[in-house]
């Protein structure tokens, strides 16, 4: 997936995305209760926006952000100075091994980042260690992005079928994600499952997010389809019932908190 998030206009169109109704990080961090002098980690931090939002709710907090990215790690630092954040500790690290001692964090926050990852439990159990004992996690994430689209075209049916035994991460995780933390040793977990619907002009700007996310994802559609005309086949087959009348499309957005 490195070629996709690490492409500049993908930064760009996630900065964009997070301004649209079914995407805003603010109502999904509402009651993440943020002290002064407490030691956040924003894991997975993409273009740092959910780092801003919380340094600009706390500014006496410590707000630190990894990802295994140097360039988004880059495009993260240059967009947080240029809005006035130069104090959000910015690294490059894999989830698998933060270099950070143990017992280290209040707050673990990880937004739209499960759904990427290969190793979902090596990952959790890593989160787990950098957190203090009583420190909290919060992991945001969707389930059935991409594959919730009602429809009636077996082409498609089999297609999506295809992309899903192939795809090496989980666009269904959402559900799985309580479990995964209380199994990775995690306590006192708590969860809200909120259907994100697209109707009307949700619908039509998430049929713009969708040419954006398949562009950026050729190459990964091209290797799985076998070639890239047959990449942008599923492409346009999948657009064309997006625009059908009477199409349905949501999907299930998990907000998941937990206790060390």
């Amino acid at each position: 997936m490195s070629y996709v998030l690490e492409n500049r206009a993908e930064a760009e169109r996630l900065e964009s995305q997070s301004r649209l109704r079914n995407y805003l990080p603010e109502q999904e961090i509402e009651n993440l209760q943020l002290a002064p002098g407490m030691r956040l980690l924003d894991a997975g931090c993409g273009t740092g926006l959910l780092s801003r939002i919380l340094k600009d709710r706390c500014e006496e907090a410590v707000i630190e952000a990894c990802d295994g990215s140097v360039i988004r790690v880059h495009q993260a630092r240059e967009l947080s100075c240029a809005l006035k954040h130069q104090d959000i500790q910015f690294f490059e690290s894999r989830l698998e091994a933060i270099p950070r001692p143990d017992n280290h964090y209040d707050w673990v926050v990880a937004r739209y980042v499960y759904e990427h990852l290969e190793n979902v439990n090596a990952v959790t159990h890593e989160l787990l260690r950098v957190l203090k004992p009583g420190g909290r996690i919060r992991i945001i994430d969707f389930d059935g992005i991409v594959f919730n689209l009602g429809h009636q075209n077996p082409e498609l049916a089999q297609m999506l079928e295809q992309l899903r035994v192939a795809l090496r991460f989980d666009l269904f995780i959402g559900r799985k994600i309580p479990g995964i933390l209380v199994n990775g040793g995690f306590r006192d977990c708590t969860w809200t499952s909120t259907i994100v619907d697209f109707q009307g002009q949700d619908l039509h700007d998430e049929i713009e997010q969708t040419k954006q996310r398949f562009n950026f994802s050729m190459p990964l559609f091209s290797e799985i389809f076998g070639s890239r005309a047959r990449a942008l086949s599923f492409c346009e087959i999948y657009l064309a019932e997006m625009h059908k009348p009477g199409c349905s499309l949501f999907y299930n957005k998990f907000v998941v908190s937990a206790r060390k």
